[in-house]
């Protein structure tokens, strides 16, 4: 676990649930200043992404729907869909790029699953 866990001001975070969630395990919240999105600039991106690409264009009827979305847009996100920042290239290829070795295990193509069939089965 770890010992802080850096958030914005945003309702999700500074609900009094979290707060419990992270003191039963010893987890500080660290909260940016309000009104400087800039000072978590990589997470606020992808929480905008996430966001407007995942929860605000999908009507879940159940968790499950939730989690193999999330899934599917996440593996996406990081295995084909290219990021300005990294001149455009998926963070798959940027990082077996930059690394020369295999990447981190959590980027891995899973080739077990077909996320986009999986995708498609869970919007339709």
């Amino acid at each position: 676990m770890p010992n802080r866990i850096r958030v914005d001001n945003g309702p999700e975070y500074i609900s009094h649930a979290m707060g419990e969630w992270a003191e039963e395990r010893g987890i500080e919240l660290k909260f940016i200043q309000p009104g400087s999105p800039y000072q978590n600039g990589y997470v606020e991106r992808f929480n905008k992404s996430y966001r407007e690409e995942v929860l605000d264009a999908f009507s879940f009827t159940r968790i499950k729907e939730a989690n193999a979305l999330s899934q599917a847009w996440a593996w996406i996100y990081n295995n084909e869909r290219p990021h300005k920042s990294l001149g455009y290239q998926p963070p798959i290829t940027f990082a077996q790029q930059r690394l020369r070795s295999s990447a981190p295990s959590s980027l891995l193509p899973d080739q077990q699953y077909q996320w986009k069939a999986l995708l498609l089965s869970v919007t339709n």
